[in-house]
């Protein structure tokens, strides 16, 4: 009988060994332990070292001119830009008309002094004996102040020279009230304002060069128009 019951005591204990536990008897026999966090490099540093890393600051406004200090905590003061210097406009590069002449008087005058002296002269060019000439020369007179406001001026250019003439051109502009210059014609001039009628009036700029070509005729709207257009 005992040879009977040892080889099933035997069998009992084995199951008992192999043989999985339910949940509770697995909460009773302890819990699988998780493993622990791994570790980063940077904390693994940290530790070996005793030194911890700072955190990298953010960026800041910048700070104004008016608002910065000196390190004593001073503002720092700002100096005002210098302001540009104003200088006058330079006069052109005078290139054109050179020679001297002479005026009703016999006084020598500069055609250079008379031409850079503003943006545009009207030339106007008359003879005492040329009836419409003679009779635009009241109009010339009024428009010598128009031409004035306009940084403008207007001369004479009498064609005979003959001491007979130069008296006459006298009478005829005191008697138009015209105050404007007047020069007589000489070979330099002749050479440089050349027509074929008159009257015939030519434009000059500021370097003394001759615009275009003259009006020939008594025209005194049509030479303002001329002006008006070369100050566009």
């Amino acid at each position: 009988m005992k040879r009977k019951l040892l080889p099933l005591l035997l069998l009992t204990i084995t199951a008992s060994v192999t043989a999985c536990g339910s949940a509770d008897s697995g909460s009773e026999r302890g819990s699988i332990e998780e493993a622990p966090p791994i570790r980063n490099e940077t904390e693994t540093a940290e530790e070996k070292t005793g030194e911890t890393a700072l955190p990298e600051e953010e960026e800041r406004p910048e700070e104004s001119a008016d608002n910065t200090e000196t390190a004593a905590g001073e503002p720092t003061v700002t100096e005002a830009p210098e302001e540009p210097e104003t200088t006058e406009a330079p006069v052109p590069d005078y290139t054109g008309i050179t020679v001297s002449a002479q005026d009703l008087d016999g006084n020598t005058v500069s055609m250079q002094d008379i031409f850079s002296a503003h943006k545009y002269t009207v030339v106007n060019m008359w003879a005492t004996w040329c009836g419409p000439c003679v009779g635009e020369i009241p109009e010339l007179a009024a428009m010598e102040e128009e031409l004035a406001k306009k940084d403008c001026a207007l001369i004479g250019l009498l064609t005979d020279s003959d001491a007979g003439s130069i008296r006459d051109a006298k009478d005829i502009l005191s008697d138009s009230g015209a105050g404007y210059p007047v020069i007589v014609m000489n070979r330099d001039l002749s050479s440089l304002f050349q027509s074929d009628y008159i009257p015939a009036t030519f434009f000059v700029d500021q370097s003394g060069n001759i615009i275009g070509e003259p009006v020939v005729g008594a025209d005194p709207d049509g030479y303002m128009k001329r002006i008006d257009s070369l100050l566009k």
